[in-house]
């Protein structure tokens, strides 16, 4: 069997094939764009395959793993490689592990690729870096961990999230040899207020990574600034409700947005953080919405009105009040991202 590696346009896509050989010889070949060949790993006999990991970084390089089942000594051997954005190609030294890892996140800060790992079983959290100057790699395990309830993937380190109703935790991993802890804790009102997010199990939006259609979840959380977790659910009466809980501070502020006006009413809405904006996009029967709030401060800052603000489409598109007639009639919910 050999499994090929290619890459148009930095995309990496796999193929297998099937292939029968007098010598029994598994090999893997890894091949990249205009077919050019840049590097190619051949497995002995006693090696097998298990998965292959990817990840595209912010530098335009690319970083690859497989991982390698030996049946002689029963372990998992990591095979590294990184590629620069002028595809240079430097294999890393390989690293040896009981068990196949489950990534979870990485990051890369100066010269190192860090990539976390949780085993479930075990409830051991791993910390691994790779070194792409000197090839070298260092591992930390952390044992009795449980399951992070969410996680913020950034360039340059990783956030997770540990929450119940009396304490949200923070970790933020830069490497292996450098984490550190944030907890706060929570009492009276914002208990029982921080209860009712976590009921509904809110889902975490990564503002890194480029969602092509919005979510529709009621119950969300967001890193913002990166100093802010940001929980945010719907209410009632078109409201939304939040608790930031500040890092830096150790702060907690519970507040709520009310998005409809005294004379105009919104059957649907849906929001979006961005840093210290919050964004909601609300419809009715006549019209579709965007405002723009301040999250520090709750204030309205702008709103933009397709039927008004975009009255030109109306005047020069014989389609613009098919779309209204339609978006009356749907039952999907708006949705907003960036």
């Amino acid at each position: 069997m050999s499994i090929k590696l290619l890459d148009n346009n930095f995309c990496a896509y796999f193929y297998k094939m099937k292939k029968i050989l007098l010598s029994f010889l598994l090999s893997i070949s890894f091949s990249f764009s205009n077919a050019n060949e840049l590097f190619k790993l051949v497995l002995s006999e006693n090696q097998k395959l298990e998965n292959t990991y990817s990840v595209s970084l912010s530098n335009n390089a690319t970083f690859h793993l497989a991982t390698i089942k030996n049946s002689k000594s029963k372990k998992h051997e990591l095979i590294s490689y990184y590629i620069t954005s002028e595809k240079q190609v430097k294999q890393l030294e390989k690293l040896v592990l009981e068990d196949i890892p489950n990534i979870i996140s990485y990051h890369k800060s100066g010269e190192e690729i860090t990539f976390i790992t949780y085993n479930i079983k075990d409830k051991d959290l791993a910390i691994i870096d790779f070194n792409i100057v000197s090839g070298k790699h260092k591992i930390k395990t952390i044992q009795n961990q449980k399951k992070t309830d969410h996680i913020f993937r950034l360039d340059d380190k990783t956030i997770m999230v540990y929450s119940n109703k009396k304490l949200l935790e923070v970790i933020e991993i830069n490497n292996s040899q450098s984490q550190s802890e944030k907890r706060i804790k929570l009492s009276g009102e914002n208990e029982k207020k921080f209860q009712k997010f976590l009921l509904q199990k809110p889902q975490e939006i990564n503002q890194n990574e480029y969602v092509k259609n919005g979510s529709i979840e009621d119950a969300r959380v967001y890193l913002t600034n990166d100093e802010n977790i940001v929980f945010t659910k719907v209410a009632k009466n078109n409201s939304i409700d939040l608790m930031v809980f500040n890092m830096t501070s150790e702060s907690i502020n519970a507040s709520e947005i009310n998005f409809d006006e005294p004379d105009i009413k919104y059957k649907d809405f849906n929001t979006y953080l961005q840093n210290d904006n919050l964004f909601a996009i609300l419809n009715n029967n006549d019209n579709i919405v965007l405002k723009n709030y301040n999250l520090a401060d709750k204030t309205h800052k702008e709103t933009l009105s397709i039927k008004e603000n975009l009255a030109q489409i109306k005047t020069k598109s014989e389609y613009f009040e098919e779309f209204l007639k339609e978006a009356r009639k749907s039952k999907m919910k708006p949705t907003i991202t960036f």
